[in-house]
């Protein structure tokens, strides 16, 4: 007995089929229409919140790192997966537009925060500090520069 070869399906057949098959995968969950295999976003619930808010209650709840450690962010500037402008877009709209003056140089609130970020510069405790600065022939300056963020430039 002979057998008949299927005959492949035409290429109006095959689109037809595809429209089908992704109409219907628009309806099977929730956050569908999933294209790719993604698994669900476990913060879909904290999506209303300011963004530092988010991050702080999902630390709280799931334990996980919202930021890159310090470390990290360096070893990523130093690589130039981070580049300076990308660090000074961030910071630009947090830093104060005043400056001081070092010597003859003005140096801008977003200098002293990109030099935090890079550099590892803290506030020392205040008993070394003190100490420090009083012996220090630009104890102004300094005492101006180190103090918190939100002080820096409020003379």
């Amino acid at each position: 007995m002979a057998q008949i070869a299927p005959q492949p399906y035409r290429e109006s057949q095959r689109m037809q089929i595809k429209a089908l098959v992704r109409l219907a995968s628009d309806s099977v969950a929730y956050y569908w229409p999933m294209r790719t295999f993604v698994h669900h976003n476990p913060l879909h619930g904290l999506e209303h919140l300011a963004f530092a808010t988010a991050v702080e209650k999902a630390r709280e709840s799931l334990g996980g790192a919202g930021y890159l450690t310090n470390v990290g962010f360096r070893d990523y500037f130093r690589a130039g997966r981070i580049l300076l402008r990308h660090l000074d877009a961030a910071l630009k709209p947090r830093a104060l537009p005043e400056q001081i003056k070092l010597g003859v140089r003005e140096i801008t609130h977003v200098e002293v925060l990109r030099a935090c970020m890079l550099r590892d510069l803290s506030i020392p405790a205040d008993d070394r500090f003190e100490v420090q600065l009083a012996r220090h022939p630009d104890r102004h300056v300094i005492a101006v520069l180190a103090k918190p963020r939100h002080q820096v430039f409020a003379f």
